[in-house]
């Protein structure tokens, strides 16, 4: 009861699994369906910057953060990005460009993701039935209708919304054409704050959007690409139609020094319940 009425983690209680199953059925039933948008395909214009660069923007070294909008620029036609929703949940960049004449929507991770990246990619319907998913927009369910779904306009909400495909980069999204990732970001914030804040609810709208995009994905990870934060991204799991690594990228369930962190933790809790002591040094 504690997710389904304070944190709002879960939409539905149910009390067994065959109601369960009746509510997963009607929720199933109320998702409405709309025909693609035609799309229009252009001359390929190359890239201003040099895709050399690249070398010197991402680098070999995991940790070192840089802005994902530089590597855009060296892989989208013309170096144009019409970006997303700038100001809001900025460790996600999202917006519309073309690939190889082809239009695309670009989901691009720029560090850890919070609760309002998480957001940024998923649009509630206000008028109509979900069609990827929907939810109250801040923890405190008071903000419902204005958010956009960048997920949801890569899959063409409406007719009349040209939508476009994804590119190559943190993460796929798009209506009809092909999606893509680039993930070096360690995943979801966690914390006290952060889980307060719904960050598992919204991180989970996250990945249903994910899952449920009809539309070609592509991903490319282009560094660590950790845990939770690898599905929402569209990792592997969610079978995008290709998905490319760099030489310097990384995927586990979680980042080693992370791990690691964990198990120390755990041995030093075993050990003061032992009342024994806790040499910290042997722990790493």
């Amino acid at each position: 009861m504690l997710y389904s009425s304070k944190s709002g983690v879960t939409d539905h209680y149910a009390v067994d699994d065959n109601h369960a199953l009746y509510l997963s059925r009607r929720v199933v039933k109320n998702l409405n369906k709309r025909k693609d948008p035609s799309v229009t395909i252009r001359n390929v214009d190359p890239p201003l910057h040099s895709l050399h660069d690249l070398y010197g923007i991402v680098g070999g070294n995991i940790k070192r953060s840089f802005d994902v909008r530089e590597v855009i620029a060296r892989i989208v036609d013309g170096s144009r990005f019409d970006e997303f929703k700038i100001q809001y949940g900025d460790t996600l960049v999202t917006g519309f460009a073309r690939l190889y004449g082809y239009p695309v929507g670009v989901i691009g991770n720029n560090g850890v993701l919070f609760a309002e990246s998480a957001l940024k990619d998923f649009l509630p319907q206000d008028d109509k039935p979900p069609n990827l998913a929907s939810s109250s927009i801040d923890v405190n369910a008071t903000e419902y209708e204005d958010q956009h779904v960048m997920i949801n306009l890569s899959n063409g909400r409406e007719s009349h919304h040209p939508i476009e495909e994804p590119l190559p980069e943190a993460r796929p999204y798009d209506t009809n054409i092909t999606d893509s990732n680039e993930s070096w970001f360690p995943g979801f914030m966690v914390g006290r704050d952060a889980e307060a804040g719904g960050i598992a609810k919204h991180g989970a709208k996250m990945v249903t959007a994910v899952a449920c995009a009809n539309v070609p994905k592509l991903t490319l990870i282009i560094g660590g690409s950790y845990g939770a934060g690898n599905y929402g991204m569209c990792g592997r799991a969610y079978s995008p139609r290709f998905l490319y690594m760099w030489p310097n990228s990384r995927i586990s369930v979680m980042g080693g020094e992370q791990a690691a962190g964990v198990l120390a933790q755990i041995s030093q809790e075993r050990r003061e319940r032992e009342n024994k002591q806790v040499n910290l040094n042997t722990l790493h």
